[in-house]
């Protein structure tokens, strides 16, 4: 029984350790165009409107949608360096190019602001 107990921990581990550091995985991707996306309305709007839950979801929508809450909710805290520094750059161009969008993700994903504050370090510490 003990033995058995011990194995269903350590999957569990296993299980927990794998499930959040692959959330955020590929989000980063180098070869997605975030500039293009963020200047351009007609490209933007199909990922808000999944986010906000106004429509269906693509593939890349759908991981965006799952991956988002997520890396709000832990502050980033599990992105490996280079993803810090993308986020921080994806950050800066999505206030920049679409302030609006980028209030009402804020209110959808962080309504009481309490994760706010976190990311702006983040943002200053990796500029």
């Amino acid at each position: 029984m003990l033995r058995l107990f011990i194995l269903v921990l350590l999957s569990l581990t296993i299980l927990l350790h794998y499930s959040t550091t692959t959330h955020i995985d590929g989000l980063f991707e180098d070869n997605i165009d975030y500039d293009s996306i963020l200047k351009q309305d007609y490209l933007l709007k199909p990922y808000m409107d999944c986010v906000m839950e106004q429509s269906r979801c693509n593939k890349d929508g759908k991981y965006l949608k799952k991956a988002l809450p997520y890396i709000i909710k832990t502050e980033c805290q599990y992105c490996n360096v280079d993803q810090k520094k993308k986020l921080t750059k994806l950050i800066e161009k999505f206030r920049k190019y679409q302030p609006t969008e980028f209030q009402k993700l804020l209110t959808k994903y962080d309504p009481n602001n309490s994760h706010w504050n976190a990311f702006e370090k983040l943002v200053e510490e990796y500029k």
